[in-house]
């Protein structure tokens, strides 16, 4: 490794400081706690200086980077006009948050899912959440597209004036600000979309599954301009 400014010296774990992972992890939170710009981390090798590789690019297959998007899959037993509700108010305030409910034990969304939304959003790079609405076949399922315009874990920063009052905050784990929200024909996700973790279709299976929340990717021809 290349030694740079606030870089580790020494090693208190019997290593060599500039090949020690956890020294350069401490010299980092040093630096940042006193306002020092971070040590650099790269290896030297017999073939020259690189750099500290950079986080995996999420995805598989066709839809390795690609954009995520949540698909949000809401039950009309809860609430018949979902919908419609959400987009009068983002029709009256320009937004709406929409919540999803927390369903039995199910596990949150990682946080990986977060950074990668929020920084699809700081890049500019269209966003969307699909609403699904279950309980029909497949071929003419419901759907409808909406703008991501932020998201947030446990409603941290959501104006609960901009969502319909039939749940609250507390009801749901994961929450997106959402506008132009728009119906897209009868049966489009099923030959539209596909699962972003693994990039294969998303098939009549999976969306007949009783699953919340899934993770997608447009395909190429569908990608909106």
């Amino acid at each position: 490794m290349t030694q740079t400014d606030a870089a580790p010296t020494e090693c208190p774990h019997g290593l060599d400081p500039t090949t020690c992972s956890l020294c350069w992890a401490h010299a980092r939170i040093q630096a940042k706690e006193e306002g020092r710009p971070p040590p650099e981390w790269t290896q030297t090798t017999a073939l020259g200086t690189k750099a500290k590789p950079k986080a995996a690019v999420r995805g598989k297959g066709a839809s390795r980077g690609k954009p995520m998007h949540p698909m949000l899959r809401w039950n009309p037993e809860h609430e018949e006009e979902t919908v419609e509700l959400h987009a009068k108010i983002a029709a009256e305030h320009g937004a709406v948050w929409w919540g999803k409910p927390t369903v039995g034990k199910e596990r949150r969304a990682a946080a990986w899912r977060f950074k990668t939304l929020d920084d699809q959003l700081r890049r500019g790079t269209p966003t969307w959440a699909f609403l699904y609405r279950q309980g029909d076949a497949p071929e003419v399922a419901r759907v409808w597209r909406a703008r991501v315009l932020e998201v947030s874990e446990d409603g941290v920063g959501v104006d609960t004036a901009l969502m319909p009052s039939y749940y609250s905050v507390e009801q749901c784990n994961l929450f997106v600000k959402l506008a132009d929200i728009t119906e897209l024909p009868p049966g489009w996700a099923l030959g539209h979309l596909g699962l972003f973790d693994s990039g294969e279709p998303l098939g009549s299976a999976g969306l007949l599954g009783r699953a919340t929340l899934m993770w997608v990717y447009e395909t190429p021809a569908t990608v909106p301009s």
